[in-house]
């Protein structure tokens, strides 16, 4: 062995390295973003959306009127409530499960026999398809056709 082998091998591998951290960036100090200055200068942009913001705000939240008091009291006797009559059933068709308003078929022979009762009679129905299973789908719309119901189709998209 070399009497300068050892030492030579040292500097070596120091160098090796030192090489190593200077080239993946360990020496490397990054440059800070300077924070009195953006990054992106927003100041036009900002000052358009400022100008509209005031009108747009005014009109989605406009400021409700004085009543004079003659008017309150009128608004204060009692009237009658008018019952509302829902002319309109949505039929909801998800996967293979039927549902007529807010009752789940348990098969298209029942969802057959409810449009029959007496409720559905002068009604129209709105037929949903969420996601519907054709088969079934294409069965209720034969069940409408076939009970002379108006209906109109509706697609639900998620």
């Amino acid at each position: 062995m070399k009497p300068g082998f050892r030492n030579n091998r040292f500097i070596r591998i120091t160098v090796l390295f030192a090489a190593f951290f200077v080239l993946t960036g360990f020496v490397y100090e990054p440059v800070l973003i300077n924070s009195e200055k953006s990054f992106i200068d927003l100041t036009g942009g900002i000052d358009t959306s400022l100008k509209t913001a005031d009108s747009v705000y005014k009109r989605n939240h406009p400021t409700p009127a004085p009543r004079p008091a003659a008017e309150q009291k009128t608004a204060q006797t009692p009237q009658k409530t008018e019952e509302k009559v829902e002319t309109v059933v949505v039929v909801s068709v998800s996967d293979m499960i039927v549902k007529i308003g807010d009752v789940e078929c348990q098969s298209i022979d029942e969802f057959g026999e409810k449009i029959q009762e007496e409720q559905y009679a002068q009604k129209s129905f709105l037929l949903i398809d969420d996601f519907a299973e054709y088969r079934t789908y294409k069965q209720v719309i034969q069940l409408l056709k076939d009970a002379g119901k108006d209906f109109q189709t509706e697609e639900v998209v998620k």
